[in-house]
């Protein structure tokens, strides 16, 4: 429940008092909450984003922290040991325990990565298996990190690692998320429509070693050119929307050719003549959708529905030169 699905609220008045609530909390929520109390609560990452609203990056940073202000001794905070910032919020506003998550390293006290595994440390000092790294739908860093994460929530809440395996296994990312929606021709068309932000566009970017890369719309205020630091995999940026020239002008500064388009329909068609056999064409916007779209699940769906047409179009046209061949055969 809470920012994506049910309102939290909602869940607290209408469930019975041992029910266990898994809540989504946006910082925008975060800013005005002064009674919440979570047993384990945990921030992902803090990262510049939605400055437009919260003014600049320490108010963001600190709506972020609200999560761990209601928190007892016993409870649990945990903080992204990959992101120093989350820790360092953690580190200054949290009074309950605390804990951590990795994708690259062991932690004290969570899940971290060992090996080619996901393990938790438990508090008292033993070491246990989680899953295997092979064994997930996605070994991309941002998905074995939002793994770790959810782990070391659900372990320290008190549920077995077995079941929490269990899950890993099962989960695939949902609609416009790093959605593969086709492979045409050998190229891999993905809807991450979803990453809005800086941070989420470049772990996409850094998620496929050769990209075709759409994005644009708003920027939200947010600086952008931390994104020329995860250009090493793209050949070329299509760029919609208000951001474009801003996009267009990183992709320069770091050698990489920028083509600017006026829908995301003529992107698709621009990116996919820019693909060759092997290469991944991306959306991930970096940006809010609001310029051009209801919200980024309309982008989304607009990307698929383009890249599905495109599909079709290329096997009509393979047809028509199949049966053009078989013609010249019975000719012979």
């Amino acid at each position: 429940c809470g920012n994506i699905g049910r309102p939290l609220s909602d869940a607290a008045s209408s469930t019975a008092p041992d029910t266990v609530l898994v809540a989504e909390l946006s910082s925008f929520q975060l800013r005005f909450v002064h009674t919440l109390r979570a047993r384990a609560a945990v921030v992902l990452n803090v990262a510049d984003d939605h400055l437009d609203w919260h003014g600049d990056a320490d108010s963001y940073g600190q709506a972020k922290a609200r999560i761990w202000i209601g928190q007892h001794p016993d409870d649990w905070a945990i903080a992204n040991a990959d992101d120093p910032t989350s820790t360092d919020l953690r580190d200054r506003h949290a009074a309950g325990r605390h804990a951590s998550f990795s994708a690259t390293h062991p932690v004290p006290i969570g899940v971290g990565r060992q090996d080619a595994s996901l393990v938790m440390a438990h508090p008292d000092g033993a070491t246990r298996a989680v899953v295997p790294l092979a064994d997930l739908s996605s070994q991309a860093p941002h998905h074995v990190s939002n793994v770790a994460a959810a782990a070391t929530v659900a372990i320290l809440a008190g549920l077995e690692a077995s079941a929490v395996a269990d899950a890993a296994r099962a989960y695939h990312a949902g609609d416009h998320r790093f959605q593969t929606i086709a492979v045409v021709d050998d190229v891999t068309y993905v809807n991450d429509s979803k990453a809005t932000n800086v941070h989420a566009t470049s772990a996409a970017l850094d998620a496929a070693p050769d990209i075709v890369w759409i994005a644009g719309g708003l920027s939200k205020g947010v600086e952008l050119r931390p994104l020329g630091e995860h250009l090493q995999h793209v050949r070329a940026g299509v760029f919609i929307g208000t951001a474009a020239d801003e996009l267009a002008s990183i992709c320069a500064r770091a050698g990489v050719p920028a083509h600017r388009s006026d829908s995301i329909e003529a992107a698709v068609a621009i990116a996919a003549e820019l693909a060759e056999p092997g290469t991944t064409v991306l959306l991930a916007p970096a940006c809010a959708s609001f310029d051009q779209f209801r919200d980024y699940a309309e982008r989304g769906a607009r990307f698929g529905a383009a890249v599905r047409m495109l599909a079709d179009a290329r096997r009509a046209a393979a047809g028509r030169a199949d049966a053009g061949d078989s013609g010249d055969r019975t000719a012979r």
